[in-house]
């Protein structure tokens, strides 16, 4: 699921650096910091803290405090898509509560921050 910023649809996911337009941004992230259970809108959920190491594409997500994070609404239901209230998304990446866990303890478990790619692939 992709932030829900000026013309973004499902169908044609709309992508941003730049801070207050709500979009998720693209390229090459790392981890950074702690894995914390915080709060999504009134969904208490796992993140994860990401930081931007693609230049102008992504060099404002710590400021904009771009995150992966759960969607509780959803956790542990098989099949399901991932419902985003707009309203709440400001560019973090949503995906299933238990998979952030799941990446969260790969993350714990290695020595060195996780890099990790967000890309469109419009097919």
């Amino acid at each position: 699921m992709h932030g829900a910023g000026a013309g973004s649809t499902d169908s044609r996911p709309a992508f941003s650096n730049r801070p207050g337009s709500n979009n998720s941004c693209l390229g090459k992230f790392h981890t950074a910091g702690r894995h914390t259970t915080g709060r999504v809108g009134q969904y208490r959920t796992p993140s994860i803290n990401l930081v931007g190491k693609s230049g102008r594409a992504n060099s404002n997500a710590s400021r904009r405090s771009i995150l992966i994070h759960g969607w509780a609404e959803n956790a542990g239901r098989r099949g399901s898509h991932l419902r985003l209230n707009p309203r709440l998304s400001q560019g973090c990446f949503a995906i299933e509560s238990s998979k952030v866990r799941r990446l969260s303890e790969i993350i714990t478990a290695s020595d060195r921050p996780i890099l990790l790619w967000a890309y469109h692939n419009p097919t």
